[in-house]
């Protein structure tokens, strides 16, 4: 695995390369999130998407400027597989995208010898859907183990039952604690520590939390709620390949 920065990950699984959630914007970009909120990019990405090996596939969890920007339309040619939610699919097939699988939960992909499958995940309460848009997580089904990408999203009872049945070994899972007003849209260190406490996972990676001005979640808050679960506590370093198992 290989951590770029914000929720963009690029994996190397079983001879196929998967970038998910791309966002190549550099520091102190400023995007508009909507509802007259802007957030400003702090760190920019380890590396380049001009610098990455082209892609067999690209994971888009929702097409937030944070995860889906200018960059990596530029950056990703337009016959790529993209694996992503149906309303994004239908985003992105009229931004002239040619090979868009839109997927909704439950439903499942197959690319051998791996298989893909939608997880849910909801950008915060039932009522602010509206808002924040349709997000799906991913689940990986590899020969090693499952590997959970949680997108954004807040801890659930849908997610919790879908994680049971999946049984993940390993989670990318994204933070940050980002409100608005008052609602919470994404996992804080507390929600965030109790879903991956319940599922009993190997490892997780934290992603997704210092790097633009929106995430109010810390490193330290983090570690300090996973201080006392088996689950080991990975904090991928930017630009460096590492092995997703160890």
């Amino acid at each position: 695995m290989l951590f770029i920065g914000t929720a963009t990950v690029y994996l190397e699984i079983s001879g196929l390369k998967i970038l998910v959630d791309p966002s190549f914007y550099h520091a102190n970009k400023t995007i508009h999130l909507g509802w007259g909120l802007r957030s400003k990019r702090l760190i920019p990405p380890a590396i380049d998407i001009s610098d990455l090996p082209k892609p067999n596939m690209v994971l888009i969890s929702h097409t937030h400027k944070d995860h889906w920007d200018d960059e990596a339309k530029a950056g990703i040619d337009r016959d790529t597989k993209i694996i992503t939610n149906q309303k994004a699919a239908i985003k992105l097939q009229r931004d002239g995208s040619t090979k868009v699988i839109g997927l909704s939960n439950g439903e499942s992909h197959q690319q051998d010898p791996i298989k893909i499958k939608a997880l849910p995940a909801q950008h915060g309460p039932k009522f602010m859907i509206p808002f924040t848009g349709s997000v799906i997580g991913f689940g990986i089904e590899t020969k090693n183990g499952n590997i959970w990408i949680s997108g954004d999203t807040i801890g659930t009872k849908s997610l919790d039952l879908a994680l049971e049945e999946f049984d993940p070994k390993i989670g990318i899972v994204y933070f940050g604690g980002v409100r608005y007003i008052l609602p919470k849209l994404t996992f804080d260190a507390k929600n965030g520590k109790q879903t991956v406490e319940k599922t009993e996972m190997d490892i997780c990676y934290p992603v997704h939390f210092d790097d633009w001005s929106h995430f109010r979640t810390t490193r330290a808050q983090i570690e300090k709620e996973f201080s006392d679960i088996s689950t080991k506590l990975v904090f991928p370093p930017r630009g460096e390949t590492i092995d997703l198992w160890k």
